[in-house]
């Protein structure tokens, strides 16, 4: 039995976090749609764990995956399962899909919902960040010194 995973259900006010790697799609404190633009049949979510709850380790976040947009600090927003899930129609219902191979420091807490089913899906998505209610952004894109 020790073998067996725990499953453990979300609660409403779980966050999950989305990096955001491209510098139009956060613009003066809001994000845009094209943030949730679907380029798979998933979109890929960070469980926001106790482990990272603070400001430190949510910089050792952003600056973990500068290395997958050119070395620019992706930007972070957050959604709760609540917003997810029962804000969206149809809703987004965050499931757990540990992604270790590919991200051994983050990857157990990798995430999936079902991609948005259209623009106006994703605009919802960006409503329900932009609206701070079941949502937020955590962490501005930051271009890269051209040192």
């Amino acid at each position: 039995m020790a073998d067996q995973p725990v499953l453990t259900p979300f609660r409403p006010n779980d966050r999950f976090l989305r990096r955001v790697g491209l510098p139009g799609q956060i613009k003066r404190g809001l994000v845009r749609w094209q943030a949730f633009k679907k380029t798979d049949s998933t979109l890929s979510f960070t469980f926001q764990d106790e482990s990272l709850r603070d400001e430190a380790s949510l910089d050792r976040y952003q600056a973990h995956y500068a290395r997958f947009v050119d070395g620019n600090l992706p930007g972070i927003v957050w959604l709760s399962f609540e917003g997810l899930s029962s804000k969206l129609s149809p809703p987004l219902v965050p499931r757990r899909e540990p992604d270790k191979e590919t991200d051994p420091i983050y990857g157990h807490l990798h995430c999936v919902t079902d991609a948005p089913s259209d623009n106006g899906h994703m605009q919802l998505l960006a409503k329900l960040v932009n609206d701070r209610d079941f949502g937020g952004i955590l962490r501005e894109f930051v271009k890269r010194d051209a040192a």
